[in-house]
């Protein structure tokens, strides 16, 4: 019998901003999933800029909640280095790096660079992990490829809350 286990590394960028990038894993066991989330997550200090601070799904477990990431070019969580992996069913599978380091890309500052060792190291532990599993999508479709990597620079997800009082109220809601 395969399980599938959702994981997932929720960090902070250097400014406090959280976020959470998820991934599957199947293997024949609980302990198979635990072991290969971990080898990967060993691998994100070399691509990120921001500072794991929980370990979510088959892991769980809170490392540092007052930790944070470091200043740098691409500080911002708002920042992503985006690999898209192909899989098995032609279908593509994208994991975003929260946050990326500079030296991961080419020289135009938006393409991932494959050859990078940091990222090598990365993708060839996401495909074939040392510990067993497989990477799935959510589905469990299997990943088997990488394909591309690019910068992609997204909105902070800010949640306001704007109260407006009509002269004649004394509070909201009335």
């Amino acid at each position: 019998m395969t399980f599938i286990a959702r994981y997932g590394y929720l960090w902070r960028d250097a400014q406090g901003f959280t976020g959470q990038t998820n991934a599957y894993v199947a293997g024949a066991t609980q302990t198979i999933n635990y072991g290969m989330a971990n080898d990967v997550a060993v691998l994100w200090p070399a691509l990120t800029n921001a500072a794991i601070i929980r370990w979510t799904g088959a892991l769980d477990q809170i490392l540092d909640p007052n930790v944070y990431g470091v200043a740098a070019d691409y500080l911002s969580a708002t920042f992503r280095a985006e690999m898209v992996f192909n899989t098995a069913e032609g279908s593509l599978f994208t994991i975003g790096i929260p946050s990326p380091k500079r030296s991961i890309f080419l020289p135009d500052g938006e393409t991932v660079d494959a050859s990078n060792a940091a990222v090598a190291a990365f993708i060839t532990q996401f495909l074939t992990p040392t510990g067993g599993g497989t990477s799935v999508t959510k589905s469990g479709d299997v990943v088997l490829q990488y394909v591309i990597g690019k910068l992609v620079k997204r909105k902070l997800r800010r949640k306001e809350t704007i109260w407006s009082l009509a002269p004649d109220l004394t509070g909201p809601g009335e």
